[in-house]
C-alpha cells in the first residue's frame, strides 16, 4: 500500500509539474488538456492515498479525524469543479481533436 500511494502521490506530482511548464510555456490556453486532467487525476489520486491510510489503520483509521476529514475534502474536490466525467469527457475530445490534426501532416 505504501508503494501504491507513493506511485499516486508521484504521478499527480508529475501531472502537475508538467501543466505547470506548458502553461509557462504557452500559456492556459495551451495546458487546457493539463489543467482539466488534474482536476480529476490529481483529487481522485490523493483520495486513493487517504483511502489506503484509513485501511492501514484499520479501525482506528475511522477514528481518526484528519483522516476522516482528508477524505471528505479530496471526495468533494472531485465534484467542486464540475463532475470527474466532464473532464475526462474535455480532455478526451481535446486529445482526439490533436491526433486528428497531427495525422493530418
Amino acid at each position: 500500500m505504501i508503494s501504491e500511494s507513493f506511485a499516486d502521490l508521484e504521478a499527480a506530482r508529475l501531472i502537475t509539474e508538467e501543466c505547470a511548464r506548458r502553461i509557462d510555456e504557452f500559456g492556459a490556453k495551451g495546458a487546457r488538456t493539463y489543467i482539466q486532467m488534474i482536476k480529476y487525476e490529481v483529487p481522485a489520486r490523493c483520495l486513493n492515498v487517504v483511502d489506503r491510510a484509513i485501511q492501514v489503520w484499520g479501525g482506528g483509521g475511522v477514528d481518526n479525524m484528519f483522516l476522516v476529514k482528508s477524505f471528505a475534502y479530496m471526495r468533494c474536490l472531485r465534484i467542486a469543479d464540475g463532475p470527474d466525467e466532464v473532464h475526462r469527457i474535455s480532455v478526451g475530445v481535446s486529445e482526439g481533436r490533436r491526433v486528428l490534426r497531427d495525422s493530418r501532416l
